[in-house]
């Protein structure tokens, strides 16, 4: 088996399959979703919580009631 190349973040380089697994396992421990993704900077897997949260505020759409 290859030694993973080390990233250049310092983040531990995963297989597809165990970042999987771990992202799995790891959801339990956080708020935020954690998820598997293939690095910008190595092209190798990881695993980081996922930033959905809008970036500014949220624009409010009044409805009329029904």
């Amino acid at each position: 088996m290859k030694t993973p190349v080390p990233c250049p973040t310092g983040k531990a380089v995963l297989t597809r399959k165990l970042a999987k697994k771990k992202a799995k396992r790891s959801h339990d421990h956080y708020t935020q979703a954690v998820v598997p993704y293939v690095c910008k900077e190595c092209g190798q897997w990881h695993i980081g919580t996922a930033n959905r949260a809008p970036k500014g505020p949220m624009k409010i759409i009044h409805k009329p009631n029904h």
